[in-house]
């Protein structure tokens, strides 16, 4: 769900360094965790990364919601 947040708030074209945080924490917490939890360490970068472009198709769908800007519009 963070991953969506993150990619749907930074926009079709906003910043990809907020996503790279994500996983590298959730990475380094899990690996940190004891041993049961360590096994789920690598789970993070793919529901991120799902998350994250999930949450960019929707901000970019709703920037093409808007209409097309008017001639005059700069």
């Amino acid at each position: 769900m963070a991953g969506g947040a993150i990619g749907f708030f930074t926009g079709s074209r906003g910043p990809h360094w907020p996503i790279y945080a994500l996983i590298l924490t959730g990475l380094a917490v899990l690996l940190l965790l004891p041993h049961p939890w360590q096994g789920l360490a690598f789970v993070p970068i793919p529901a991120s990364a799902i998350g994250y472009a999930m949450g960019k198709e929707v901000a970019f769908f709703r920037l093409n919601l808007r209409g097309p800007a008017s001639p005059t519009t700069l």
